[in-house]
């Protein structure tokens, strides 16, 4: 069944929507006249400013109790002590036994999930680990000692403690359990380790128990909301923050307590700034370590002294204020405390909400200071302060379970009507960046983005996070309350979020009673789909698109829509467009797995698609393999886009010359099976040249970009110059050449800047024709293959390995048709022109190490250095003679030499590197080759430097 509507687009697409979404939410301050200024329709109720009486507070629910005890000495980074619990059996069944979580554990061993790309983002020193030990557990007010079983997890080794309890506890009972532990704290980024001066432990850094529900305790969530209170020593001159407790300078014990908290959070530094702000909604005290620069607005380029902490104040202030004009009341108890930011180094994520305490990113505002940029980064400080300042009211009238996804749905829908406020349009880079679609670095991070928080920057709902640096979500994988706000969003349409945001923010109504009143209809079936374990994986496809010509004049569109894999209840928007480029949208809105939709188009068909903005998770299943992109059969007829893929070059130094290369590939979008390559290049024996090419490309995805393995054929023609490789005296000149080969590459590499661990094989075989300025044809056959393999010693230290050898046939009479081991692509101390044979063999190895990983150079906001690295390398080659396929130790070269890579950050997003290699020939001598010295005459030598000095932008291998 067709159903054309515009609700589903309201809050993203239409022009009013901002004037609906801020208009229902907003304050009446000044009656009917507001109201219509505002643009609020007729019979929207606005939230009052003092908002209904607040409901008294829930019943307190029967939550676990913590007495804690700790010290934490940063200089060991060590945290010892002891966790007094008292746990209530709030389950159906008696508990035979106590089940804990040692989150440190999980922190024991490198995940896989960290790699080449991310590694750094939280180890800059490389691999910390982090380990708990339980030196004794007693159990009961007798305290009597009982004995613990670790356990492996899902989450890790040995990261579940199972403590055997003397007797059952029934259900409505209660367990007392004391637990000494010592904790390593891994030397980290992140929300969990030390560095330089400041740790960070914002949560689990004890023992704390499992999740009990009905049937007992449970490994799919982290753990119960607790009431706490907290004792903790540090060493003298320590700051400390333990909760949003705050005390200076090391004092005697410090004391925190909290009811309906996540967990215990302690943070300690050396000290710190204070920047402060207080606003009509509350106050912000922020923790940092900047010097504020005095105004710089009468520099020439102002943002290269930005006052950053600023920034953040505005940020927060802008936040605050707007909550204030929803009419959001926290209840007088919590209106005095301040809310608390603090500066960490936070690199895969932007922000990070702690309860009352939001880790902001010390490199928040390192982006490009355009407005247009940055606001990814600003909403996503905004979007932490309203769920800190949200999550203190909702604790009020929210069940335990739901406080944090209440929470985080509602802060991500106020975040979307502050962006619609300020900018009057919801915006993601994919729509920013499209007009430059064309530039491959441009294509990779709107397809395969390799960018630490891509959630903020593309608006994806899906949780893609694998690091999953938070005690919250290191067990388990659910879906998060941006992902939940979502589906409310597509299940009620926009008018249906408003009044939920009423609903839940100005009645004080819970989450799922609310969305129930909105929606009509009991939602259990709503909440088990999307709360139940992970996302379900499952693909919708256009199976057919068939058009029939009506007799009045346009077509008939039949269109057949199948969902694959899981089974859901979801709105599924399809797009039509047709000839006159008008959108015509239809949403399928049913439980079962196929549908058809049918509609008239006088103008005619242009295209279907499915989900054209980009609101469902899908995954490759069905009739997808799982190497295919999930979106590859949304849409028909299928988009192509072209991709400049690069202009590359590389400068000789030493001898003053340089190669030059433009490529263009064509390709259709989210489709990874066909490409077309286009290159022009130009080099030392080439004036230009044009090569076309064609792949298909198979295998298991490299990245979500490009599949690891390519078998194609390739076309080219090339422009020579005639006097490369040719002496003064010769006679036989080329002036052009026409070559066409078949090639097979497999390279699994998904990071080309700097990759830890690769296999490459490619193989090609041709023939080419060489016309010379005298008129004759030269025709030869050539093959060749080349293997790598980059071995990860440990993270940032990799040992490179590469041979390759290769061969040509035929009527070889000029040394442009032959085969070189000199020059970048061989041995890098020789140079192109010098080391000429009929067959070749290259054996490469590097050692290639990364010395510093957490610079923060901040080149004027167009780039920012992050690290530095360098390569020791040895080659040797073996090269044939000219005429014929001997060889002799006189045809065998070697050299050695270093390379010095920065590495650094495009804008302060994109990672690229900048190498100078500097290369020494070993055993440099003259060889003969179509009766021409590679060292000349002695009437006229020629003159070779020591060393060789290259600049390049990649890896050479």
């Amino acid at each position: 069944m067709a159903l054309p509507t515009n609700a589903l687009r309201r809050i993203r697409l239409a022009a009013t929507a901002t004037a609906l979404i801020v208009a229902t939410v907003g304050v009446a301050r000044q009656g009917a006249a507001t109201d219509t200024a505002n643009g609020a329709p007729a019979g929207t109720t606005p939230v009052p400013a003092s908002g209904p009486p607040a409901p008294a507070p829930l019943a307190v629910a029967h939550r676990p109790r913590l007495e804690l005890l700790a010290h934490l000495d940063p200089g060991s980074r060590r945290v010892s002590g002891t966790a007094r619990w008292l746990i209530p059996n709030t389950s159906t069944t008696a508990l035979d036994e106590v089940r804990l979580w040692l989150y440190p554990n999980a922190l024991g061993q490198r995940p896989t999930a960290l790699g080449d790309v991310n590694f750094h983002w939280l180890y800059p020193r490389g691999f910390s680990a982090a380990r708990q030990t339980l030196p004794a557990v007693r159990i009961g007010p007798g305290r009597t000692p009982a004995a613990v079983r670790l356990e492996s997890s899902a989450a890790g080794r040995d990261t579940v403690a199972r403590v055997a309890l003397a007797a059952p506890v029934p259900p409505g009972g209660e367990v007392s359990i004391e637990i000494d532990f010592a904790t390593e704290i891994p030397d980290r980024l992140g929300g969990f380790g030390c560095n330089k001066t400041q740790c960070r432990l914002m949560g689990g850094f004890y023992p704390f128990p499992q999740r009990l529900g009905p049937g007992g305790w449970r490994a799919d969530e982290a753990s119960d909301r607790i009431d706490y209170v907290a004792r903790v020593t540090v060493p003298d001159g320590v700051d400390v923050l333990v909760g949003d407790t705050v005390a200076r300078g090391g004092a005697p014990p410090v004391v925190a307590s909290a009811s309906d908290a996540s967990y215990v959070t302690l943070l300690t530094d050396r000290s710190p700034l204070v920047a402060e702000l207080t606003t009509s909604a509350g106050s912000v005290r922020f923790f940092h370590h900047e010097t504020r620069p005095p105004p710089s607005d009468t520099e020439v380029l102002p943002y290269v002294r930005e006052d950053r902490v600023g920034l953040v104040l505005d940020g927060a202030r802008r936040a605050m204020g707007f909550l204030a004009d929803t009419g959001m009341d926290p209840t007088a108890r919590e209106a005095h405390r301040p809310l608390l930011l603090v500066q960490a180094p936070l690199r895969h994520e932007l922000v990070q909400v702690h309860g009352n305490v939001v880790l902001v990113s010390d490199r928040l505002f390192e982006i490009f200071p355009v407005e247009r940029l940055r606001k990814f980064h600003r909403m996503e400080l905004v979007r932490a302060v309203l769920t800190a300042m949200i999550g203190r009211s909702a604790r009020t009238f929210e069940p335990d379970p739901d406080v944090d996804l209440s929470t985080d749905v509602m802060a991500s829908y106020l975040t979307e009507v502050h962006t619609l406020k300020e900018f009057r349009r919801l915006e993601f880079a994919r729509d920013l960046l499209r007009p430059l679609a064309f530039i491959p670095a441009v294509d990779q991070l709107m397809y395969a983005p390799l960018v630490a928080s891509s959630g903020s920057y593309f608006g994806d709902s899906e949780d893609r996070d694998a690091v999953r640096d938070d005690v919250r979500r290191f067990s388990a994988r659910r879906a998060g309350g941006r992902f939940i706000y979502a589906k409310l969003l597509d299940l009620l349409g926009a008018e249906g979020m408003n009044r939920l945001g009423r609903t839940i923010l100005g009645e004080r109504v819970p989450l799922r009673q609310a969305a129930a009143r909105v929606f009509g209809a009991d939602l259990a079936w709503f909440w088990r789909q999307w709360l139940d374990g992970p996302p379900p994986r499952v693909n919708y496809r256009l199976s057919a698109v068939k058009t029939t010509a009506l007799p009045s004049g346009g077509v008939h569109v039949s269109i057949d829509v199948e969902r694959q894999g899981a089974e859901l209840h979801e709105p599924v928007e399809v797009q039509v467009v047709d000839r006159a480029g008008k959108h015509h949208d239809l949403v399928w809105n049913e439980r079962r797995a196929a549908t058809r939709l049918e509609l008239d188009l006088p103008a005619g068909l242009s295209s279907v698609e499915i989900d054209p903005r980009h609101r469902l998770a899908e995954s490759a299943v069905g009739a997808l393999r799982p190497e295919d992109d999930p979106l590859s059969d949304n849409r028909k007829p299928r988009r192509w886009r072209m991709i400049y893929s690069g202009f590359g070059a590389l400068v000789d130094v030493t001898a003053l010359n340089a190669s030059f290369a433009a490529a263009a590939t064509v390709k259709q979008r989210h489709h990874l099976r066909n490409w077309f390559l286009l290159l022009a290049h130009h080099s030392l024996s080439t004036r230009i040249g044009l090569d076309a090419a064609y792949g298909r490309s198979f295998g298991a995805q490299a990245d979500r970009n490009r599949l690891t393995t390519d078998l194609g054929l390739k076309l080219s023609g090339s422009l020579l110059d005639p006097t490369f490789g040719v002496a003064s005296n010769e006679s036989l000149r080329p002036e052009w050449r026409l070559a066409s080969s078949v090639f097979l590459e497999h390279d699994d590499r998904d990071y080309f800047i700097d990759p830890w661990r690769a296999v490459g094989v490619s193989a090609s075989a041709g023939v080419s024709v060489i016309g010379l300025q005298t008129g004759e044809r030269l025709v030869q056959m050539n093959a060749g293959v080349d293997l790598l393999r980059l071995f990860e010693l440990r993270p940032g230290h990799v040992l490179a390995v590469n041979a390759s050898a290769a061969a040509t046939f035929g009527d070889i009479r000029v040394r442009g048709q032959l085969l070189q081991i000199g020059g970048p692509g061989g041995l890098r101390g020789y140079a192109v022109s010098e080391l000429f044979g009929r067959g070749r063999a290259i054996g490469r190895i590097e050692l290639r190490n990364r010395y510093v990983s957490d610079l923060d150079w901040n080149l004027a906001h167009f780039t920012s250095v992050r690290g530095f690295g360098g390569n020791f390398f040895f080659e040797a080659g073996a090269v044939t003679s000219c005429e014929g396929f001997g060889i002799s130790k006189n045809d065998v070269f070697y050299d050695v030499g270093y390379t010095f890579r920065v590495l650094h950050d495009a804008f302060g997003v994109y990672q690229q590197m900048l190498a100078i290699d500097v290369a020494v020939p070993l055993n440099r001598h003259d060889r003969v080759c179509l009766n021409q010295h590679s060292q000349g005459t002695a009437d006229m030598p020629i003159s070779r430097p020591p060393v060789v000095v290259l600049i390049s932008f990649l890896p050479q291998f």
